[in-house]
């Protein structure tokens, strides 16, 4: 059960990462079993990191981070795309947080697939309220693997590495889904060809993530990111990790972002207690197919 979404600034800013949020939404309630369930509330967040400027991911995604669908219309004029008319909570995303884990102790798992601003914002106001969350999962991180905004650091992180720092030591559990795992997983053209108004919401939204992989990656497709960490959240039989102790580097000049782990088992080179689990190795093929079979083909 979905019991929220909160929105933070990342790769689009806020209100444009809000407006997205709604359309995806509206694509899940009419073409999936979403259309008996309620929608789950929305609550903005933080519009800045922590600390310094906000960094947009818009040469990967578009100019509205998703593909430019914001802007198709049909022959009348009406947006293909609508947001859901769902209902916006008033709460800012930290209160949001809060409320929800103070409501269900011990049973909430955070999917965290942006910047960490929100959820470093609930530790500031609340940390013992905070510590009600049963877990937090997260996309972000690279550690044998180079990064992707800098040759160290991975988009999410380098955001905000103050916010995750601060989530790191909150002292919630943490499973840490980096590029490490996510870049040996992929969505290609051929898996969204074909019938279904999820596929055709797919292709016109990955377009221009295809166009820049194609580019830069050396191939045409996209890397799953979020959405592995979401099936590792479901599923934690597809990833393998090592509990170890990470820390994120804030000020470097040329390394801010980099997140380190000491992944020697018997040496892990970084004094604390671990604070995360980190993930490695993950059944690829095994997400590519349920994504293709249980997601993909909805409302076909």
């Amino acid at each position: 059960e979905c019991v929220g979404i909160t929105v933070a600034a990342g790769n689009t800013p806020l209100k444009q990462s809000v407006a997205n949020t709604l359309r995806v939404l509206e694509v899940a309630r009419l073409y999936t079993d979403g259309k008996t369930a309620p929608t789950p509330p929305v609550s903005a967040g933080a519009a800045n990191p922590l600390k310094g400027r906000l960094v947009h991911a818009t040469e990967v995604h578009g100019h509205d981070g998703l593909g430019g669908v914001s802007l198709l219309v049909d022959r009348t004029g009406r947006a293909l795309y609508p947001e859901a008319e769902v209902i916006r909570d008033p709460r800012p995303a930290y209160r949001f947080i809060l409320d929800t884990a103070a409501k269900y102790p011990g049973e909430v798992s955070l999917v965290a697939i942006a910047p960490l601003t929100n959820l470093a914002l609930a530790v500031w106001a609340d940390l013992d309220g905070f510590r009600k969350l049963k877990e937090i999962v997260l996309m972000g991180g690279a550690f044998r693997h180079d990064g992707n905004v800098t040759a160290a650091a991975e988009f999410n992180i380098y955001v905000d590495p103050e916010a995750a720092s601060v989530v790191l030591d909150s002292g919630v559990p943490v499973t840490m889904v980096p590029l490490d795992v996510t870049e040996k997983a992929r969505i290609l053209p051929e898996d969204i060809a074909g019938p279904g108004p999820v596929r055709a919401f797919a292709r016109q939204m990955m377009g221009t993530a295809f166009d820049f992989h194609e580019r830069f990656e050396g191939f045409r497709g996209c890397y799953f990111h979020d959405p592995l960490a979401m099936g590792i959240a479901l599923d934690r039989t597809l990833a393998d990790g090592i509990k170890t102790r990470v820390v994120v580097e804030e000020k470097g000049s040329h390394t801010r972002g980099m997140t380190i782990a000491g992944l020697r088992p018997d040496h892990p080179l970084i004094p604390g207690e671990p604070n995360a689990t980190v993930c490695l190795q993950c059944d690829a093929p095994r997400f590519e197919a349920f994504f293709r079979d249980r997601v993909l083909p909805a409302g076909a």
